[in-house]
């Protein structure tokens, strides 16, 4: 229950809030309706900043796409000194688990969410867990619009199941290293009480 306790935290679920749904656990244990209780308080904690505090929400989405823009020109550059090695990781990749997305990519797109999600949230806090979750809801619009786009020529080219594959790396992965980033960055401070 400590690490449900410490993510509302994060997120900025309000103390009573959170004391009133760690009672009601103890009382009537269920772990089902417990999650589905912290994600609706963390959603309106959430919902809560952001339209509290709009002017926020507009930076985060600057400060996110400008650094998307970025982690974007390093990829074909990463690409290209990679060139020599990768070629194996990628051919591995590829007959093994069916991923076509070259391995370079991969680490570029993932440190590059895990540094965007960090730099969302320390530029905002003590909102930045939401106003990261305001940026990931943008890419994910995003992604998502690509991806029905190309989904019938995606389909014809790889298959169904080979493109479910490719699609957990950026509706799985770089979600969920957003996210970490932006965990990591509000992570109490050496010294500090952790609670």
């Amino acid at each position: 229950m400590r690490p449900v306790i410490w993510l509302m935290d994060r997120f900025g679920v309000p103390d009573a809030l959170v004391g009133d749904l760690v009672e009601r656990q103890d009382r009537q244990p269920s772990r089902l309706r417990f999650w589905r209780q912290t994600v609706g308080a963390i959603l309106n904690a959430v919902r809560r900043d952001v339209l509290g505090h709009g002017a926020l929400a507009v930076r985060a989405l600057l400060v996110g796409w400008t650094l998307h823009w970025l982690v974007v020109q390093c990829r074909q550059p990463v690409m290209w000194m990679s060139a020599g090695w990768a070629w194996k990781a990628n051919l591995w990749l590829t007959r093994s688990l069916g991923v076509y997305i070259p391995v370079p990519f991969l680490v570029v797109e993932f440190v590059g969410a895990l540094a965007i999600g960090w730099t969302v949230s320390r530029l905002h806090r003590p909102h930045g867990m939401a106003m990261v979750l305001v940026y990931l809801a943008t890419v994910l619009v995003f992604y998502l619009g690509g991806f029905f786009n190309s989904l019938p020529r995606g389909v014809a080219a790889f298959g169904f199941v080979d493109l479910a594959v490719n699609a957990l790396f950026p509706f799985v992965v770089v979600p969920m290293a957003v996210i970490g980033g932006g965990l990591v960055s509000v992570l109490p401070r050496l010294g500090s009480r952790v609670t």
